[in-house]
Parts: structure tokens; sequence; C-alpha cells
């Protein structure tokens, strides 16, 4: 086969087949970057690459083709999951419809809280439960000069 002709896409049955060789691997998706974990990442993509040739009975990818099919996969679960929280926070509850993808949503349960987000317990719009609003405190303020506002010394009964 001459280098300028393409593969054949994947089936469904070899992404599926990437995803749990690259989810079984314990380096591939380590993120320390350093020249040691590299070359560890190097190795690990190209027995990844016989495992999966040994496997599939059709054309024979190279480690730099399984490599960017993953990368490809990565981008579109985050994207994925990107919509359907876009979805989640629309006025009115978001009533868009995401199709079941079981090689997608496989990916995006390897990629953690990179793909779903961190949640932030008490971030965003959040308030404090159980403050009574006094208006006592409101009303205990007076002007005190050219400073700004004071704080009268009554203390309010609650």
């Amino acid at each position: 086969m001459n280098p300028s002709s393409k593969a054949a896409p994947m089936t469904k049955d070899e992404t599926m087949l990437l995803v749990q060789l690259v989810a079984a691997s314990a380096f591939i998706n380590n993120k320390t970057t350093n020249a040691t974990n590299n070359k560890l990442k190097d190795q690990a993509w190209q027995t990844l690459a016989v495992d999966f040739n040994s496997s599939v009975s059709s054309y024979q990818r190279t480690p730099a083709q399984l490599r960017l099919k993953w990368d490809n996969l990565k981008k579109a679960a985050r994207k994925r999951c990107a919509n359907m929280r876009i979805s989640r926070n629309k006025t009115g509850g978001g009533n868009d419809y995401f199709p079941p993808d079981e090689v997608l949503d496989k990916v995006a349960s390897l990629l953690g809280n990179t793909c779903t987000g961190f949640s932030v317990e008490f971030g965003g719009d959040a308030t404090i439960p159980n403050v009574p609003l006094v208006m006592a405190e409101i009303e205990n303020v007076e002007p005190s000069g050219n400073k700004g506002w004071k704080r009268k010394s009554v203390r309010p009964a609650l």
C-alpha cells in the first residue's frame, strides 16, 4: 500500500477495542510529561498497536494512527459533555436530545473531571442557609462624616 493512500475508517468495534486497550494501559493516561514518562508512553503506544493489530483482522494501524484516533475521541467526548452541560443549564431545563454513544461515554468516564468539569459546592450563586435577615442591622447604621458609614453600637435583639 502506498503511503499517500488513506486507511479505511475504524469501525465501532475497532474503536471500542482501542478505548479498552487505552483504559488498560497505565502509562498512556499519565499526565506527567518528562523525558522518562514520554519514552514510556511511546513504548506503551507501540505495545498497544501490536495488541490492537493482533486482535483486528482488517487494516493494520500504526501507533501514530491509534494515538491520533485517541486524541480525536477525547476531543469529541469533551465536546459532547460540554454540549450536554450547556443544554442542561439552559433556561427551561434544556430539552435537547443526545443519543447514547457507548464509545464516547466510555471515553468520558476515563477522562473524569477533565470532561465532566469540577463541581464547586459553594461557588457561583450559592446562598448561606439559615441566616435570617434582621432589619435592625440595616437601621443601626449612620453616616460618619466623609469616611462612609459606621455601625451604631446598639446590638439588635435576635
